[in-house]
């Protein structure tokens, strides 16, 4: 028994060595903080709200149809690209109980001068085949951009039916990818 005892004083003796001269005694832990800024890569230098007063700005292709202009005036270090993420009520109010969901088409699209550089629509009612889903993203623009105003146009139509009277609000959400 006394020899069972010095070996386990002995074995526990040297795992306690082992444990003091281990290299996990010998380890510290140190913090590495970064900071900085990096500036945005795409600056949204001013918008223009679209704004259809029943006479002037307005495209008429038929009491079917309206299309309203607006402004969005960009400055990029490099190109990018656009995309039309959603076009979605909000707040929009019609007479005769109509709602933004009666709509047969909703679209809009992005130009620079007379070049078309994006086109997407959705249709609230389920009324009209999309041809130009939301969500696809433009061809890479070129850049630098410096303060370069690119129209946006907002389309609301239907198919058959005359577009009620009321206030339309719409929202167009358009994300800007640089390259």
């Amino acid at each position: 028994m006394k020899i069972l005892i010095g070996r386990l004083a002995l074995v526990s003796g040297i795992a306690v060595l082992c444990a003091v001269i281990s290299d996990k005694a010998l380890a510290q832990s140190a913090n590495v903080d970064f900071t900085g800024s990096i500036p945005p890569a795409v600056t949204i230098n001013a918008t223009s709200t679209g704004t259809w007063n029943g006479t002037s700005g307005l495209d008429f292709s038929s009491p079917n149809l309206i299309r309203i202009p607006a402004t969005l005036t960009l400055s990029s270090a490099a190109g990018l690209t656009f995309t039309i993420n959603s076009i979605t009520d909000n707040g929009t109010s019609l007479s005769g109980g109509k709602t933004y969901s009666n709509f047969d088409l909703v679209g809009a699209e992005i130009k620079d001068g007379n070049n078309l550089i994006i086109q997407a629509e959705t249709s609230p009612s389920a009324n009209y085949s999309i041809v130009h889903p939301l969500g696809i993203a433009s061809p890479v623009q070129t850049g630098p951009i410096s303060n370069k105003d690119y129209q946006v146009y907002l389309t609301v139509g239907n198919n058959v039916n005359i577009l009620p009277t009321g206030t339309y609000n719409i929202r167009v959400k358009i994300t800007l990818t640089p390259q």
